[in-house]
């Protein structure tokens, strides 16, 4: 079992049954609660609830570009975000075009 030290902070108060949360980090892990208040004061709080928000999704290269086209070799060049790192992959064929298969 995973202990979090959150402090935990109200982010709303009312007397509806739900309330979107927003504005939180992604690819983050959170944890909230609730706890019922009415005349009698202040009701013990609820179980936690862990949960981590998705991670945006990695966009892919553009303006991919073959040049310095040889015998042995070409140059290969792309743009992409400077946050992420970039994979190359190469497939090779000598018997012609490649062909798409679709399944």
């Amino acid at each position: 079992m995973i202990e979090f030290l959150f402090r935990f902070k109200v982010v709303y108060e009312g007397s509806e049954k739900g309330f979107k949360v927003t504005q939180l980090l992604k690819n983050t892990d959170y944890q909230f609660r609730t706890r019922a208040e009415g005349p009698g004061g202040e009701g013990a709080a609820g179980p936690v609830v862990t949960f981590r928000t998705k991670s945006a999704p990695v966009p892919f290269p553009s303006n991919l570009a073959v040049t310095e086209v040889t015998t042995d070799s070409f140059l290969v060049s792309w743009q992409a975000a400077s946050e992420h790192k970039s994979k190359l992959q190469l497939s090779s064929s000598r018997s012609g075009p490649f062909k798409m298969v679709f399944f």
